[in-house]
């Protein structure tokens, strides 16, 4: 269990501590002759579980507000000092709001500096302190009274703390390994040590560590696990890591084990704003993100589908952006705290939502919904209340998102929807919308059938890109593949269409078709111009156009320029005298083809750049040389 002070300055929360535990906790000369503490302060108190209870004393001084910040998070249980000569002070309040905002279920109240005053007091304060919890909405204790001069008092305490700490509930210790390092220094003859409160996963010695920011990978020589040499750590221990390796360490960074989620430089957050907010935050505001022990400046955007105001104001709880100077490495369900640029007022916090966030103006519903249900206190919760919603789940980016590693990813709820693969990913959908895509895909291409009966179907990209807006690239590719594979649908001359369909056309199309055939049979290899047929058979160009639109998507001609259409007989024709050239060693030039051909100089090179064109053939310089000698045969079903 990890126990915190928390408390106005000067209210005796050092002292506390060092009566509880029997260490002072302010390590600097400077503290100790200024009776101030300005730093972080740590100590332990053996328990017989063999794991001894950690204490983090933090200042509370309003000018060191941030590393009292940086050492309350992750923590069991709070321990508010207030003096009986004092009573609550404005310190008091601030802190308290950090441990609200920053989740701590936990508070005991402890009524300090007894000796100076009488009884009288001494319950009134603790009726002010007592309603201060209950406005707060914290679960009501007992307060102890204690002595900071003698140590009244402080035996029932300690002895009601080992209680708790042996009701406390065990950390889940799975996830990608994080600490937030509240403590870097250097030690003669070790090296590198840092210290903080395993966020999530565990850690051994030997492992690999990342640095954030900076990147730099680190080793973990060593390890103190609540000031006692230990293998491993796991979330919710107070840690000191020995590191070797090269690299930038600094306070407020982080260390993250192998798998975690890329860094961010944009967060999607529920926001709950202070009741006690004196103004109102204007959208894009500048603000500082306080993220672990990490502080970061960057802007507050309201994520809001009302266009009338984008204010916010003090008690509104709502969704909204981070958009940061530096990037951060977060996870859903994170805490985090919010206070304006100067750092002077502490204007709120709350849960990181989406940790690779994107801003993009006005939102849409869906997306909202998204976030809503990332709101949910379990992954498995969050990825329900999203198959609820019919929403497409990229499973490895909800993973990270969650702090999740491959080995502990099990989730029950995607037994309840529908997994599929797609574009290199693995996804999950509900089964409703599942089957509602498959409909719409299948009753798109029957429409395609009759609204276009000569063509053989359509090409799966222009399926796919028409069927995106409304049901996502992933779920069409998903669909259509499960469609292609059981039998549903058929892919066909790469195009996709229904089983047994059959390509037809109209009565006068293909009395047309048969006319401009026959012009075409018969002229050999001087294939006509389309304007040439027209005038042979004495339709209307369009007529003839049209007629051949349709026998080219039939495969039933070829277009070998815009102008000219070719039977497949005749192009077998022509690709058999390349053939030819090419074993024979000959130059094919446009010369000597149209010499092969008997062919004028302008349907030779339209035939020659067409055989390029479907890579029979390739142009170098002024001649060509075959590619594929087999493909005029599959080509042209020879």
């Amino acid at each position: 269990m990890i126990v915190a002070t928390a408390g106005h300055v000067d209210h005796g929360k050092t002292s506390l501590i060092k009566h509880i535990t029997g260490v002072d906790t302010d390590r600097l000369e400077e503290e100790k002759r200024r009776g101030l503490s300005i730093s972080l302060g740590y100590a332990y108190l053996p328990h017989v579980t063999g794991l001894p209870v950690g204490f983090i004393d933090v200042p509370g001084h309003h000018r060191f507000i941030n590393t009292m910040i940086a050492g309350v998070g992750g923590i069991d249980l709070a321990l508010l000092v207030v003096a009986a000569d004092d009573g609550v002070m404005p310190q008091t309040r601030e802190h308290l709001d950090v441990i609200r905002i920053l989740g701590v279920k936990r508070i005991i109240p402890i009524i300090s500096k007894i000796d100076r005053v009488g009884e009288e007091r001494l319950r009134a304060v603790e009726s002010s302190v007592g309603e201060l919890l209950h406005d707060l909405r914290w679960q009501q204790e007992d307060p102890f009274r204690v002595n900071s001069q003698n140590g009244l008092g402080v035996d029932s305490l300690r002895a009601h703390l080992l209680n708790c700490a042996a009701q406390c509930d065990t950390r889940d210790a799975t996830g990608v390994f994080r600490l937030s390092m509240d403590r870097v220094f250097r030690v003669k003859g070790a090296g590198l040590v840092v210290t903080g409160t395993v966020t999530s996963g565990s850690i051994s010695t030997g492992d690999e560590v990342l640095v954030q920011p900076g990147a730099a990978s680190l080793r973990v020589r060593g390890l103190r696990v609540h000031d006692k040499n230990a293998m491993s750590a796991t979330a919710g221990q107070r840690c000191a890591l020995n590191l070797s390796g090269k690299g930038e360490v600094a306070r407020g960074g982080w260390l993250l084990g192998p798998g975690a989620a890329p860094l961010s430089m944009c967060l999607d957050v529920r926001l709950q704003l202070l009741g006690t907010l004196r103004f109102s935050l204007k959208h894009l505001t500048p603000v500082k993100l306080y993220l672990g022990s990490q502080r970061v400046a960057g802007r507050l955007a309201r994520y809001t589908r009302e266009t009338s105001s984008l204010a916010l104001n003090a008690g509104d709880d709502v969704i909204a952006h981070l958009l940061l100077d530096e990037p951060v490495p977060a996870f859903t369900g994170q805490r985090y705290l919010l206070r304006d640029a100067s750092e002077e007022t502490l204007l709120g916090g709350g849960i990181i939502l989406d940790p690779q966030g994107f801003y993009r103006g006005k939102p849409g519903a869906h997306r909202l919904a998204y976030l809503e249900a990332m709101a949910e206190p379990t992954p498995d919760a969050a990825l329900r209340r999203l198959l609820e919603h019919d929403q497409v789940i990229d499973l490895a980016r909800f993973q990270r998102a969650w702090n999740m590693s491959q080995e502990t990813a099990a989730l029950p709820g995607i037994n309840a929807g529908r997994a599929f693969d797609a574009d290199g990913k693995s996804w999950l959908t509900s089964r409703a919308k599942w089957s509602a895509t498959e409909q719409a895909l299948v009753s798109f291409v029957s429409g395609w059938h009759r609204e276009r009966p000569h063509e053989k179907g359509i090409r799966p990209g222009l399926l796919q890109r028409t069927m995106a807006p409304a049901h996502g690239i992933p779920l069409v590719l998903g669909v259509l593949s499960a469609c292609l594979k059981n039998g549903t649908l058929g892919l066909v001359g790469g195009c996709i269409m229904q089983p047994g369909f059959i390509p037809h056309i109209e009565e006068e199309a293909d009395n047309q078709w048969r006319r401009v055939k026959e012009c075409l049979s018969t002229s050999g290899a001087a294939i006509p111009l389309l304007s040439d047929i027209a005038d042979r058979t004495g339709m209307k160009l369009q007529d003839v156009r049209k007629a051949t639109q349709i026998a080219v998507k039939l495969g039933r001609a070829f277009q070998v320029s815009k102008r000219r259409c070719a039977l497949p007989p005749q192009l077998l024709e022509f690709a058999k005298d390349i053939i030819q050239l090419d074993r024979a060693d000959a130059e094919i030039t446009v010369a000597v083809a149209k010499q092969q051909w008997g062919t004028g100089r302008n349907l030779t090179i339209e035939i020659l750049e067409y055989f390029d064109d479907i890579r029979f053939t390739q142009r170098r310089d002024n001649t060509r040389v075959v590619l594929d000698r087999s493909l005029p045969a599959r080509l042209y079903n020879a």
